[in-house]
């Protein structure tokens, strides 16, 4: 029976196959560099080349040429693989968020959004000191609060409009407890607060 790549030892010739396939794949990734895909597959086949050699170093001798030429590979592809995960981040958060702005209601803006944080954390949670992943999700979740907040203030005003002063003045409360736990700049946060201290004020009739 045929032993499993795992089950045997890999060849100094396999290990440079198998990185010259990854160079290939990363190379055509770079070539059409907005395809957020082929970037994923190049980090996709980088992890599977880092668990398959990370294995078989354990079982290898350190003075042994295989061991040496799988840690030269492992130094390279580790480069190659986050450079394609940052490259798909970066290129699929921001057609997200494109696709936020361009959506019709705060809700399903939110939502959206909410898919381009979902790209960004996935990447954190593999390169989780990296300084850019860090600002882009904070910037996405800037704009997923600051939708949020316009979305309640555009109900409040509809309350207003219908003479629904009570509504109108339990959500402009429900903002201001908010304002505090939302991803906003605290200038951001200040001025709101005193858009909205003024609205309540007034329906109050202070």
């Amino acid at each position: 029976m045929r032993k499993s790549r795992s089950a045997r030892k890999i060849s100094i010739r396999e290990n440079d196959l198998m990185l010259a396939h990854i160079l290939r794949k990363s190379e055509a990734a770079d070539t059409f560099g907005d395809y957020a895909e082929g970037h994923r597959e190049v980090f996709a086949i980088c992890s599977d080349y880092l668990d398959l050699t990370e294995k078989e170093l354990r079982r290898t001798d350190v003075n042994s040429p295989r061991y040496v030429a799988m840690r030269k590979g492992r130094s390279r592809i580790k480069s190659i693989r986050k450079s394609h995960l940052l490259a798909w981040s970066e290129i699929e958060s921001k057609a997200l968020m494109r696709d936020a702005r361009r959506e019709a209601t705060p809700i399903e803006r939110a939502r959206t959004a909410g898919k381009a944080l979902s790209v960004v954390e996935e990447a954190i949670g593999h390169y989780p000191g990296e300084p850019t992943l860090r600002d882009s999700a904070e910037v996405v979740r800037e704009f997923i609060s600051g939708v949020q907040i316009k979305g309640l203030i555009e109900e409040a005003e509809a309350s207003e409009e219908v003479g629904d002063k009570t509504a109108a003045l339990e959500i402009y409360e429900q903002i201001l407890d908010k304002l505090s736990r939302q991803h906003l700049s605290e200038e951001n946060k200040e001025a709101l607060a005193g858009r909205i201290g003024e609205k309540i004020s007034s329906l109050r009739g202070d």
